[in-house]
């Protein structure tokens, strides 16, 4: 009976394997740096394996040493979706945009390529971002698609840490980063791929990379401070938050004079805001305490 117990959940685990729909997280034009796949490993998945995980997938091409899988009408950012396979496993996903990206906008974005290949194709340059390439015309006027052979430096711990920042009505409560309770050793080792601003003081600043907060819809900057030790401080920079949705949510916070004269402080008791004083734009949030 124990036997047939086994085989029965094995089967059903197989079937839930093969239920997974790919794709299941493409990323946006301007997110490519946080993309990393959830079931599929570039080098490692085989056809085999990818067929179960996608089995609604037609049968795949060859173009030379490529086996290809092909989908079209993919959403509004891209009209088509090929994932690439050499040696029977995967290899490249290559996505074409639904409508040219301006280059000028792509590099602002990403900055300056690794290298051009404008020797590949006569009608396209392929710019070599590490682990993705793009596409433009011969002049660099448009970006056609973009072609991903690898994962960025975007970690799951990173990811995990982008989750667990406040949303703009919760600064009240966070349920880790707690001010004056969470410890360094604990952050380093939860978070490793977090930058270090200057180690070789005794007070040290962590901070997510910049190109990493692309996809984050709250935030364009995060820090955080541990001085001996022990968390004192949580720095968040809002991409779009104005004092009055402040004031809706939390009320009147003490007004606080700055040396800055275009700039003012509020007082909310565990966390402090700073806003310009012409446009009402909150830029930063400071987390002192949590409930």
């Amino acid at each position: 009976m124990k036997r047939i117990l086994s085989f029965l959940l094995v089967m059903v685990l197989y079937v839930l394997s093969c239920g997974y729909k790919f794709p299941d997280n493409i990323p946006k034009p301007y997110e490519i740096n946080t993309y990393y796949l959830n079931k599929l490993y570039f080098g490692q998945t085989s056809i085999v394996e990818f067929q179960c995980l996608a089995p609604d997938y037609e049968q795949p091409i060859t173009e030379g040493v490529y086996t290809i899988f092909e989908e079209y009408k993919l959403n509004n950012d891209y009209k088509s979706l090929r994932i690439g396979f050499k040696s029977g496993f995967l290899d490249f996903l290559e996505l074409d945009f639904a409508v040219p990206q301006t280059w000028s906008k792509f590099k602002y974005i990403y900055g300056k390529p690794l290298s051009v290949n404008t020797e590949y194709s006569k009608k396209f340059n392929y710019h070599d971002y590490g682990f993705f390439n793009a596409l433009t015309d011969k002049n660099n006027v448009s970006v056609f698609g973009i072609t991903i052979f690898g994962i960025s430096g975007f970690s799951e711990d990173l990811d995990k840490f982008m989750k667990k920042l406040p949303n703009y009505k919760n600064f009240n409560f966070i349920n880790e980063f707690i001010p004056g309770k969470y410890q360094e050793s604990e952050f380093k080792q939860s978070y490793p791929n977090m930058l270090l601003k200057d180690e070789s003081t005794a007070n040290h600043e962590y901070y997510m990379d910049k190109k990493y907060m692309v996809s984050n819809p709250y935030y364009s900057e995060v820090s955080l401070l541990f001085q001996n030790g022990i968390l004192t401080f949580v720095n968040l920079k809002p991409k779009n938050l104005i004092y009055l949705d402040i004031n809706k949510i939390y009320g009147n916070g003490i007004k606080i004079n700055t040396s800055q004269k275009d700039r003012i402080m509020y007082d909310y008791n565990n966390f402090v805001i700073t806003v310009d004083k012409a446009s009402q734009k909150v830029t930063d949030v400071g987390i002192i305490n949590a409930n």
